[in-house]
């Protein structure tokens, strides 16, 4: 992420305006856009977003629309390879996060992505991962990995462990995922 500007206080006013124009869109193409317990979500506190895998970007687009405000997304690293597609990701506020299947040489760059989760969530600006580490196209939850239980840490002793972070699992479900006019809980 070297020479890559990203800020950790809010969105950009392109960003804003991009995430209405596909917000209107995402509503269009599901026909019942459920979501319960959003009043539970903490509003003046640093959250970690923890969803469930099932469909690829719309699972993002989901959690961000159910939330309703921006959220920095954590992905795999082999999507940033390309320069362009780099950058893009980059502006719609996702940081790479590499696995051991990016190579164990690669590994060490989390610290940097990890630091900069920290500094977002001083900020109050909500982090959204997907914690099964992969796509899962069934209904069922692959074994969780522990990048987001470090991150939590990291945040809270950054903040002598008063940054209250809190943590909010998110379900995803779709009676079809691949069908306009499905239904999204």
């Amino acid at each position: 992420m070297a020479g890559e500007e990203f800020r950790t206080k809010g969105a950009t006013k392109a960003y804003r305006i991009l995430f209405k124009l596909v917000y209107l869109f995402h509503f269009l193409f599901y026909r019942n856009f459920t979501v319960r317990g959003k009043s539970l979500i903490p509003k003046q506190k640093p959250v970690i977003f923890l969803a469930n895998h099932q469909n690829a970007l719309m699972d993002a687009m989901a959690v961000l629309y159910g939330v309703n405000k921006p959220i920095v997304f954590m992905a795999r690293a082999d999507i940033f390879k390309n320069p362009t597609v780099k950058k893009i990701l980059y502006f719609l506020r996702i940081i790479p996060i590499y696995r051991p299947r990016d190579g164990a040489e690669n590994m060490s760059q989390n610290d940097a992505a990890f630091q900069r989760a920290v500094e977002i969530l001083k900020y109050r600006q909500p982090i959204g991962m997907f914690p099964e580490g992969a796509f899962n196209p069934h209904k069922n939850l692959f074994p969780l990995k522990k990048g987001f239980a470090r991150i939590a840490f990291m945040s809270e002793q950054a903040s002598n462990y008063n940054l209250d972070l809190q943590v909010v699992p998110v379900g995803v479900d779709y009676t079809n995922k691949k069908e306009r006019n499905s239904k999204l809980l």
